[in-house]
């Protein structure tokens, strides 16, 4: 009978040094050909862990490849315009990150090299801990941990551990233990680290476990219960939030007004939004439009949104709507903003963007989704 090695939950010698060859030799043969990986660089490491914060490989990868071809180097990223910016991270929703980023190239190159260390890293804008992690670990090669969802359930599983996640101190802890005995054994913190990641996204993953195809499992004390390992976080209430936005065109162009810095989703240019969804409604209808009153659902985070499109087209004068410069009248309510062609859009929201690839009926490549 084979008897699994004890994992020992007090002492910062938690791993053996087995534990590490295995993993190591298991990455080097099994990981994922990715481009951030091909080619090491603190730039391109940084992009790409920015990118997968809370998103799958799958949808980054074009969007890397888009941002490297459009910013190949952190100086033509500073010199850059942060809407272009905007405009490339279209999509992966949390548009700060990207003016974070756009920021932080331009003081890194006033600066006149890159950050050396996490402490410098976290200096920056918009750089937490695990960003400033991963950089320093994979680009720079250097004995940080890291933690993110995939790290934090295979300790859970490993330790049997239920209350292992990204944000407890005690992962940390365990991640800091893992990679420092990882480089006293010989192990690179840019494997070491990655292993482990990727460990968590291809075999030890959420809903499945191919405990056959790991190759730590005999250190391995939850196999048996690794459906509830780790205990699940609580998640937070659904909102519901029901809205009224009008649509308003003029040929091959439609009129977008920024969220002010206080507003949801700041930044971010939008339809028009109507002060009173009933009366808008009432109102729009009272004109007979041509186009029907529609509705537009979408998930946001933890939001469910209910948008009412109020479509109108200035070339058929059907509803009175006052243009002036850079602003609208719609039912007595001024707007601000600016007429955008569908193929040179601002930063917009993800329910915005399916609204205008909807009532323009153009593929989605055009409009950068």
């Amino acid at each position: 009978m084979k008897i699994k090695p004890e994992f020992n939950r007090k002492s910062r010698q938690a791993f053996a040094a087995d534990f590490f060859i295995r993993l190591a030799e298991w990455y080097r043969s099994k990981a994922r050909v990715l481009p951030w990986r091909t080619e090491i660089h603190p730039y391109r490491t940084w992009i790409s862990e920015v990118m997968l914060q809370q998103t799958q490989v799958v949808t980054v990868l074009p969007y890397f490849q888009r941002w490297m071809s459009a910013f190949p180097s952190v100086e033509q990223l500073a010199q850059s315009e942060v809407r272009r910016v905007e405009q490339l991270w279209a999509g992966l929703g949390y548009y700060s990150r990207a003016r974070n980023i756009h920021r932080s190239a331009q003081e890194i190159v006033k600066f006149g090299r890159w950050p050396q260390n996490v402490t410098e890293w976290r200096a920056l804008p918009g750089i937490g801990p695990y960003t400033a992690g991963a950089i320093a670990s994979i680009a720079l090669n250097q004995p940080e941990p890291i933690v993110d969802g995939n790290v934090a359930r295979v300790f859970s599983r490993i330790s049997n551990i239920p209350q292992h996640q990204a944000n407890q101190p005690e992962t940390w802890n365990m991640a800091k233990s893992y990679v420092e005995q990882a480089y006293l054994e010989g192990i690179e913190p840019r494997i070491a680290n990655q292993a482990l990641m990727e460990l968590g996204a291809t075999v030890c993953m959420p809903k499945q476990a191919l405990c056959q195809d790991c190759p730590v499992k005999d250190y391995c004390q939850g196999q048996n219960r690794w459906r509830e390992l780790p205990e699940p976080k609580k998640r937070p209430e659904t909102v519901s939030v029901e809205e009224a936005r009008f649509v308003i065109q003029k040929e091959n162009t439609v009129f977008l007004v920024q969220n002010g810095v206080q507003e949801w989703r700041a930044g971010l240019w939008d339809f028009p939004k109507a002060p009173d969804v009933e009366i808008a409604l009432e109102e729009f209808k009272g004109y007979k439009p041509l186009i029907p009153p529609w509705i537009q659902k979408s998930v946001v985070t933890r939001h469910k949104i209910s948008t009412h499109v109020l479509q109108i087209d200035l070339g058929e004068k059907k509803i009175p709507v006052k243009v002036g410069e850079n602003q609208l009248t719609v039912f007595g309510t001024g707007y601000l903003g600016k007429f955008f062609t569908t193929t040179d859009l601002p930063a917009i929201a993800s329910p915005t963007r399916k609204i205008i690839t909807r009532i323009m009926n153009q593929e989605p490549s055009l409009l950068g989704i």
